[in-house]
């Protein structure tokens, strides 16, 4: 199957095109507000892992679970690699998709809805999201204080009404009523939206890639 990533086109991402691994790994260090260039990483690499997650054995939901998170440790590895290896960036991919993809066959997951909500924010579908978009999305969730990143995963995550919200927290002796909670979902939405780097929320949210 061809996989094609459609952040190639947007016009923060395109002008990069001709960029070396080594130059854009180089900005990404010197830039760390800026997420275009792991972008264009994802992009000129996507197809190689997406052949490597989606083996026939795998069912869709596993190989697309797989795919994000094979790319999630890439772009924590990309944080600490030396700049010389990007001399080699596609081995230095493959190899740490053969690590993740062995940990995936070894520990035999086979609840994968169960296993994207365990790593946060929401479960993987192509035509909404991206791992570019999931991976720095991770980041301002943890960013968010404690009471804003509650409300917005339950209710986003695990698709909780804001009464059941309220209810939850009173049961565990916090004060809220529904209103309450429906104004922790307004800020906590807004305050992760400022906390993604500008060209993420140009690229994924404001051309409509990913619906806010």
């Amino acid at each position: 199957m061809v996989f094609k990533p459609i952040e190639t086109n947007h016009p923060l991402v395109k002008p990069l095109i001709g960029k070396t691994d080594q130059e854009l790994l180089t900005s990404f260090r010197a830039e760390p507000q800026s997420g275009k260039y792991l972008v264009l990483i994802f992009c000129r690499y996507g197809q190689i892992i997406y052949t490597l997650t989606h083996d026939v054995e795998r069912s869709p939901i596993e190989a697309d679970y797989l795919f994000v998170q094979v790319w999630k440790r890439i772009f924590q590895e990309l944080r600490l690699i030396d700049l010389e290896i990007s001399n080699s960036l596609q081995s230095f991919l493959t190899d740490i998709a053969a690590v993740v993809i062995n940990e995936f066959d070894r520990n035999n997951i086979k609840n994968i809805k169960t296993a994207t909500k365990n790593n946060n924010v929401m479960d993987y579908n192509p035509a909404l999201t991206s791992p570019p978009f999931l991976w720095y999305l991770d980041q301002a969730l943890a960013a968010l204080p404690k009471d804003l990143r509650l409300v917005l995963v339950l209710s986003q995550t695990f698709d909780w009404s804001s009464s059941r919200i309220a209810a939850y927290l009173r049961s565990e002796g916090e004060g809220y009523q529904v209103k309450d909670i429906e104004a922790l979902i307004a800020r906590a939405s807004l305050a992760i939206t400022e906390l993604l780097p500008q060209d993420i929320q140009e690229i994924y949210l404001l051309s409509g890639m990913v619906k806010a």
